[in-house]
């Protein structure tokens, strides 16, 4: 969660919000209290070492399976001088497929969460990736269902840029241009073997 996410559901809810860093392999990692500009980590029982493109984590409370020097694609950077017994980092938890940054009407740079893109559901749509232009352009590609007929189609291309358009305006990114590319499959990455979410320029 960036800082306007932050600002916007304080606003909306009426309360603090706390921004939390977990995932599935451990659980709760850390957490950001309203008005920190760093994230807390819980390095009592997860020791982290920090790659400048990676990082180590090993679970020192999974006696069944633990996990020793589990590397994952998120980048930490500690904060030097902060107080406190746990370990520090910059309040932005970057990935190496990072939220997609645009400049919005105002001319100020804002984020979209990749949670927000990735819940984008749109009938006949099976998979989909944006792949950055520019700060103010991108390309959304989305592999239809073998099974639609030709106008179930181009009501999927159509309901897929309403649904793009929808978001971009939520964040006040009317400016923001796009172009939806109907393809037969999505490139999977030579490591991982899926594909990305969010590509970014070379």
């Amino acid at each position: 969660m960036n800082e306007s996410d932050r600002e916007y559901l304080t606003r909306v809810f009426g309360c603090d919000v706390f921004n939390v860093y977990a995932c599935s392999e451990h659980l709760m990692m850390g957490i950001s209290r309203p008005g920190e500009s760093h994230m807390v980590l819980y390095d009592d029982d997860l020791h982290y070492e920090c790659g400048s493109d990676h990082t180590l984590v090993t679970n020192l409370f999974n006696f069944t399976l633990p996990l020793i020097r589990y590397r994952m694609s998120d980048i930490l950077r500690p904060v030097k001088n902060s107080s406190g017994p746990y370990l520090a980092v910059d309040n932005v938890v970057g990935r190496v497929e990072m939220a997609p940054a645009f400049l919005n009407r105002d001319g100020v740079e804002d984020f979209i969460s990749p949670h927000t893109i990735n819940e984008i559901f749109v009938v006949g749509v099976e998979r989909f990736q944006m792949r950055i232009s520019s700060k103010a352009s991108f390309t959304f590609a989305i592999c239809l269902a073998p099974s639609l007929s030709a106008a179930e189609q181009a009501n999927a291309v159509m309901s897929t840029e309403l649904r793009l358009r929808e978001l971009l305006d939520q964040k006040l990114m009317t400016n923001v241009s796009f172009d939806v590319l109907v393809v037969d499959q999505l490139p999977l990455d030579a490591k991982t073997r899926k594909f990305k979410l969010i590509v970014h320029p070379s």
